[in-house]
C-alpha cells in the first residue's frame, strides 16, 4: 500500500519539470492536486488559487498557504502561530539562523525586520508584518516573472 502511494507521488512529480525542492516536498509548477498528494499537514481550507494548511515549519506551528496561478504552484507562505510560546525576536533569530544554514547569508537584512535569500529557482523572505506576525515566504522566481500581473502575492 505504501509503495503504491509512493509510486503515485513519484508519477505526479515526473509530470512537473525537474527543479530543486526548497519547501516541504513541493516543486514549483505543481497543480493543486499534486500538492494535496504530497503535503502532510492538516488541510483547513481550499479556495480558488489557494490551499490552506495547519502544520509545523522549522519546528514551529504555522498556517501554510500555497498559491497557484493557472493551476501552477507559484508561492508558499508560512504564517507562524507562536503567540505566548516564544518571543517574536527569538523566533526571528532562530528562523534566520536555520535559513542561513540552508541557503547561505541573506542578500538583504533590514532592521525592522526583513531578510531575503535566493536560490536558482526561489526567492525566500522572512518578514515581520505590521501586525507583528512572522512570515516566511517562498516564491518561484521563474513563475513570478511568467505570471507577472496575473496574481497577487499572499504577502
Amino acid at each position: 500500500m505504501m509503495r503504491a502511494a509512493m509510486a503515485g507521488v513519484l508519477l505526479l512529480l515526473l509530470g512537473v519539470q525537474k527543479q530543486e525542492v526548497v519547501f516541504r516536498n513541493v516543486v514549483w509548477g505543481m497543480e493543486p492536486a499534486q500538492v494535496l498528494a504530497v503535503e502532510t499537514a492538516q488541510l483547513i481550507k481550499e479556495s480558488p488559487g489557494r490551499l490552506f494548511y495547519r502544520g509545523e515549519e522549522e519546528g514551529y506551528p504555522a498556517i501554510i498557504v500555497y498559491s497557484f496561478v493557472e493551476n501552477k504552484l507559484i508561492q508558499a507562505t508560512c504564517i507562524f502561530q507562536c503567540e505566548g510560546t516564544v518571543s517574536t525576536s527569538d523566533l526571528i533569530k532562530d528562523l534566520e539562523h536555520k535559513l542561513t544554514r540552508k541557503f547561505g547569508q541573506p542578500e538583504i537584512v533590514k532592521a525592522n525586520y526583513k531578510a531575503v535569500w535566493g536560490t536558482s529557482s526561489t526567492h525566500i523572505s522572512l518578514n515581520l508584518t505590521d501586525e507583528q506576525k512572522v512570515v516566511l515566504n517562498y516564491l518561484s522566481s521563474q513563475l513570478a516573472k511568467e505570471f507577472a500581473g496575473k496574481w497577487k502575492s499572499s504577502m
